[in-house]
């Protein structure tokens, strides 16, 4: 399996990734639909949201067909997120995706009614000790030390049954041991990390979205051509849904429209390569002028 055999990720996303993170770690961190380590690694949340969603269920994505069933989808999304424990259950609820078959929703259902259970067994004291130990997890920056340290402190206070009960089979010697062996292995790297910084945050959520729309121009052609007639009207069209969509000022979606395009499609590709790419510098002046105040 190669980076780029995943939806939404080309090149720049491939070596970015490659190059951050390593090949195989990246491909284990899309296959574990783990965000934080997209991120950390110079993702987008929304983009690094968005691929995994791809990635893990992709194919039902169709089922939301209108925009008003994606806007829904996503609000419901937001607010389950909203009652996480942890800002990494957060993330994972944000990239379920619908489900397909009677089966899977039916395990869904158990799964959450077991959690719902579990939860409503413990007193105010137990479940005080679970929101701390996941409160912990995420002050910690998440990863392997914070999680084998979440475990140690749930297993310490008895939790090892009803949606525990993965824990009760983990040795707390092992965990230990464990706690030990990833002490001093994990690392922030070289790039500045998402939350450092909201307008830079903000650019690159912008760049995540204009690449997205850049990698299917045959769709944002479609979605322009519905409101606009004639050159003038697509141009006005195109800018305005491109700023709907992603955030970018409308002026400088206007200042990357090509003046030689061929057609209507030669357009819209290349005003998207253009805002994608000037986009991208504008991320890493920002991030250098990020890294310099933070150092």
């Amino acid at each position: 399996m190669r980076l780029e055999d995943y939806w939404g990720i080309g090149p720049k996303t491939r070596d970015l990734l490659a190059d951050e993170l390593g090949v195989e770690a990246a491909i284990e961190a899309i296959e574990s639909a783990d965000v934080r380590t997209l991120t950390g690694a110079g993702l987008p949340s929304g983009r690094a949201t968005r691929i995994l969603r791809y990635a893990h269920g992709g194919e039902a994505m169709d089922l939301l067909a209108t925009g008003d069933a994606r806007q829904v989808y996503k609000q419901l999304l937001e607010l389950l997120g909203d009652y996480a424990v942890s800002a990494d259950a957060a993330d994972r609820i944000r990239i379920l995706t619908p489900l397909s078959s009677e089966a899977a929703m039916i395990e869904r259902l158990d799964d959450v009614m077991e959690a719902r259970e579990s939860w409503a067994a413990l007193t105010d004291e137990e479940q005080t000790a679970v929101l701390t130990a996941f409160e912990q997890y995420d002050d910690a920056g998440g990863g392997d030390r914070a999680a084998v340290n979440a475990a140690l402190r749930l297993r310490e206070n008895g939790f090892d049954s009803g949606v525990f009960s993965p824990l009760a089979d983990l040795d707390p010697d092992d965990l230990e041991d464990a706690m030990a062996a990833l002490s001093g292995l994990e690392g922030d790297g070289d790039r500045v990390g998402a939350g450092a910084e909201d307008r830079l945050d903000s650019l690159r959520e912008q760049l995540g979205s204009v690449e997205d729309a850049a990698a299917t121009p045959e769709n944002l052609l479609e979605e322009v051509q519905q409101g606009a007639r004639g050159t003038d009207e697509l141009q006005e069209e195109l800018a305005r849904v491109v700023t709907r969509e992603t955030g970018v000022d409308v002026a400088q979606v206007r200042e990357a429209m090509p003046t030689d395009a061929t057609d209507a499609r030669d357009f819209v590709a290349g005003t998207m390569r253009t805002l994608a790419s000037d986009l991208r510098g504008e991320v890493d002046e920002r991030e250098a002028e990020v890294a310099a105040e933070l150092s």
